[in-house]
Order: C-alpha cells, then structure tokens, then sequence
C-alpha cells in the first residue's frame, strides 16, 4: 500500500529498520486499524486505489493528497460525499514530462542511443557507419490528448516547426493541423505522442 498516512502518533513509528521512516511493516489495512482514528491526512505516493473501502476506515479523514498529476486511483465521488478534500501535483511535472516526450522522439528519429549502444560494443570498426537515420523537420505527429502536458508538447514540437494534429481541447495558439479522435490522427502522423487527456 503505498499511500502513507502520517498522522500516527511517535510512540508507533515505524521501526529504525524499515527503508524509510514513513513506512510501516504491517499490512496497509492493518496498520489502517491500528491507526484509523488518528489519521487526518493521506499522501498517496503511488496509483494504490484509494476507494470506498479504503475511506470507510479512515473516519477522521480530512485531507487526500496524491503526489502525481493524475487522480484516476482516487474515488473523488466518495470524497466528495465525505467532505474529504482532494489535491494532486497539478502541473508541476508538466514541462519536465513534455521535455521527455520530446526528447525521446528525437531519440527514437535519430537513433541516438541506439547508435550510441552500437558505438560502445564496438561494432563501428567492425560493420562501419551506422545507417542513417530521420529528422524531424516536416513530420506531423499526432497528440492523443491536450491536458497540461499535451499542450506542453505542443508548444514544444512547434517551436521546432513540425505539423502536428491533435485530439483534445484546442489550445489558445494556432494549430496547423486539426483532427478527430484516434483513428482519425494515427494514420494522417508520422510519430504519436501521448499527452493525456484533458481534465
């Protein structure tokens, strides 16, 4: 269960041995009941569901913090009918998770870690070169959903001066290329790079 609640009192912290002061060698369900009424907020540092039968043994429950973007693991309904307040990371991964998109697509069009791998095992000397690869300059590629971090890539795929087409939202700049769903853009994209749907 990686979702920690905190609220325990010091006297039942976890042992010197454990691999981090915040976590606890019991099972989640039973470190739950050793602490359930003490517990006032929740730190979900993973995608463990978080769901009614969790909630239900946490009755002093107030605040629900999940440490990534996305909330799918959390029953925001049940929340919400509890008076439990919810937060996430909100964008805060948002340009670094573009940048990775975006730098692993040149990768995979210039093939550099794979010439790289092909350097290091010394297979230059002994096959040559290593086949060219492509450029990105004058693709389209197509991004399956405009959340925070498909818009992100966007902008950055533009700025490389790339046609693209999306599915999602459509962002304040102008896009050159407007399509439909999934099947509409996969066969019109040279390259597709998921952005996430748009909350």
């Amino acid at each position: 269960f990686s979702s920690s609640a905190h609220s325990y009192p010091s006297s039942t912290l976890p042992s010197p041995t454990s691999s981090a002061p915040w976590e606890s060698s019991l099972p989640h369900f039973d470190f739950l009941a050793a602490h359930a009424v003490s517990v006032r907020v929740l730190l979900c540092s993973g995608q463990s569901p978080v769901d009614d039968d969790v909630l239900a043994r946490l009755p002093a429950l107030e605040l629900l913090v999940a440490s990534s973007a996305g909330v799918d693991h959390i029953d925001l309904a049940a929340c919400r009918r509890l008076g439990i307040s919810v937060t996430n990371a909100g964008s805060a991964f948002t340009d670094d998770a573009a940048d990775y998109a975006v730098g692993l697509l040149l990768d995979i069009l210039h093939h550099i870690s794979a010439s790289d791998r092909y350097v290091r095992r010394g297979l230059w000397p002994l096959n040559g070169d290593y086949p060219l690869a492509s450029t990105l300059g004058g693709k389209r590629v197509g991004i399956v959903g405009l959340g925070s971090i498909g818009s992100a890539i966007a902008i950055l795929i533009n700025s490389i001066l790339v046609l693209y087409s999306i599915n999602g939202r459509i962002p304040s700049y102008a896009l050159r290329i407007r399509g439909g769903g999934f099947s509409d853009i996969a066969p019109r994209a040279s390259r597709l790079a998921p952005g996430g749907l748009p909350p």
